[in-house]
């Protein structure tokens, strides 16, 4: 959506609606390729929360043990610690998922919206582009704006993650 820009030419309109066909197209097979991603990403959380229940309620259970033992850690302190992080990292992934599909979402929203504006009922017009670029540049500060918030929790998830190495 960032990205994205008509070029204004009366001899090159057509193409240009051919060209925002196409990536409208694309964007919907990678619509769908995130979505799974997410959702890999919400089990994988899920898991990770579940270990991170047992690690700081039983840090002494015998499966932990010699998880614990290969990590270096042995002390009650140290482990419940390591539960904790993994609790607050598996957090933030929730949270940066939930995130995702928002976004996901307004990305689709927007660009059926500017699709709309190109024509109804599956056609597009060239005389249209000017609102197209219009809402374009309405939707584009707002898209840049959720790309540095999601880049910023991407940060934040790894350095978390960095601490647990």
């Amino acid at each position: 959506m960032t990205n994205f820009r008509f070029a204004i030419s009366t001899d090159v309109k057509g193409s240009e609606l051919v060209r925002f066909n196409q990536y409208f197209i694309h964007s919907k097979s990678e619509e769908q390729l995130l979505r799974n991603h997410i959702e890999d990403l919400r089990t994988h959380c899920s898991k990770v929360q579940r270990h991170a229940e047992k690690i700081s309620g039983s840090a002494n259970a015998t499966g932990f043990r010699k998880i614990f033992e290969l990590l270096g850690l042995h002390s009650p302190k140290r482990e419940k610690m390591l539960g904790m992080l993994l609790g607050v990292l598996t957090n933030r992934e929730y949270g940066f998922a939930d995130s995702a599909i928002i976004m996901l979402n307004c990305l689709e929203e927007a660009l059926k919206d500017i699709q709309n504006t190109l024509g109804i009922a599956g056609s597009m017009h060239p005389e249209k582009i000017p609102d197209a670029c219009t809402l374009l540049a309405e939707y584009g500060p707002h898209f840049s704006e959720m790309e540095v918030r999601a880049a910023v929790a991407l940060y934040d998830i790894q350095k978390l993650i960095d601490e647990l190495e």
